[in-house]
């Protein structure tokens, strides 16, 4: 289908075009256009870019292909702060080398095939946001991403890529201006040797690194201003770094890390007076790769100073442990879901401090709990808010 575009559209500023496969046509000329969503439009001509678009994410192969093409014939004309390609199966060549110079935003997901270069000229750009989501398998083409050739980079997010193997960084050089680094893949192994020497890095996490056995290097030291730490689905981590965790730390995620907790008690949490919410997952029973918890929170393992405790899915969990959430005298919120196993609460009840509880998918529990009729009822009965597979109570 061809589309008689109007002639004169002088105040259009956005355009937006979905899964058209099969819109045949070029762009309207419009002087005043400043961002284009183009998703999955096969047939879509672009022959150029209006110089005044500013924002453009394009998706499908006929349509990704065709605007690299532009980029690589003429990219001092566009003037792009954003730039999103998706669902490309295509195999292509992201040209790193031509790039505006007004880019600040990159995100590529869904482009498996794709080869993403590592250009000289990356090392002058002004990018500071990367993401790149399930793509660059192109030749194995992302098999490491030097954080060096992006000097301005603040927020970087490299997940599900199968290649990526490691993030390098020649020694003693410093990511000044990273504050927030999102990492997973199969396959990825290390971050830079030596350790991550990122010292205004706010969030770190790590997600589904099947091989990953080690968490960067000396954090307590490099990671200064570390406040978010997510660790989750890295079975074979089995410890955290020598030196301990940030100390400015204030929410530590565990979740699916099975040797990393069944090591817990060696975390020396409880020096981390600034850590305020504590999440923690241990439901992966797939070939045993559980830590098999029954017991949680043990005495000694929590800073008193915690506000949140999530147990989000332990499986093997059967009691809560009275000593430990004892020492927890500033928690206000305890959220316990996916725990089968668990039966009871302790006889001594839960910390007064509590001004919240949350129950889902416990189902031993939720009947001990019941409104006034439960045999814990008496137990959570000075909790102000009470909430049991989504219902308040």
């Amino acid at each position: 289908m061809n589309v008689d575009w109007p002639h004169n559209l002088p105040s259009l500023t956005e355009l937006n075009i979905y899964e058209s496969e099969v819109l045949l046509s070029s762009l309207p000329r419009t002087p005043a256009i400043r961002e284009l969503n183009l998703g999955k439009c096969e047939k879509l001509q672009l022959q150029e870019l209006p110089q005044t678009v500013e924002w453009i994410s394009i998706g499908g192969c006929h349509g990704v292909e065709s605007f690299i093409d532009i980029l690589r014939e003429s990219p001092s004309r566009c003037h792009l702060q954003y730039l999103g390609i998706h669902d490309c199966s295509s195999p292509i060549t992201f040209p790193t080398a031509c790039l505006p110079t007004t880019l600040t935003k990159l995100k590529i997901k869904n482009c498996e095939k794709l080869e993403f270069p590592m250009h000289h000229s990356l090392k002058t750009s002004s990018i500071q946001k990367v993401s790149i989501i399930n793509s660059c398998g192109g030749s194995g083409s992302l098999k490491f991403f030097p954080l060096d050739f992006f000097p301005n980079l603040k927020k970087l997010e490299i997940t599900r890529c199968k290649y990526l193997e490691s993030l390098t960084l020649p020694d003693g050089q410093l990511c000044q201006n990273l504050t927030t680094l999102i990492i997973g893949g199969p396959n990825f192994i290390s971050f830079p040797k030596g350790g991550l020497h990122a010292p205004n890095l706010i969030q770190l996490a790590v997600q589904g690194c099947k091989k990953l056995k080690m968490l960067p290097e000396q954090m307590h030291n490099f990671l200064p201003s570390l406040q978010y730490l997510e660790i989750s689905d890295c079975p074979e981590v089995e410890s955290f770094p020598d030196g301990g965790l940030p100390s400015n730390l204030r929410e530590l995620h565990v979740h699916n890390c099975s040797k990393l907790i069944a090591d817990r008690m060696k975390w020396n949490l409880q020096k981390l007076q600034a850590l305020g919410w504590f999440a923690i997952k241990d439901d992966d029973e797939r070939e045993g790769e559980s830590a098999g918890v029954e017991s949680f929170p043990e005495e000694g393992l929590l800073p008193s100073t915690l506000e949140y405790l999530e147990i989000l899915g332990i499986g093997s969990l059967k009691r809560l442990d009275i000593k430990g959430l004892q020492q927890l005298t500033s928690l206000t919120s305890l959220w316990i879901q996916n725990c089968p196993q668990l039966h009871k609460l302790p006889e001594e009840g839960l910390p007064t401090s509590l001004t919240y509880l949350y129950i889902g998918k416990c189902p031993l529990l939720k009947e001990r709990c019941q409104h006034e009729k439960g045999q814990d009822w008496a137990k959570i009965s000075h909790i102000p808010r009470i909430e049991i597979d989504g219902e308040h109570i």
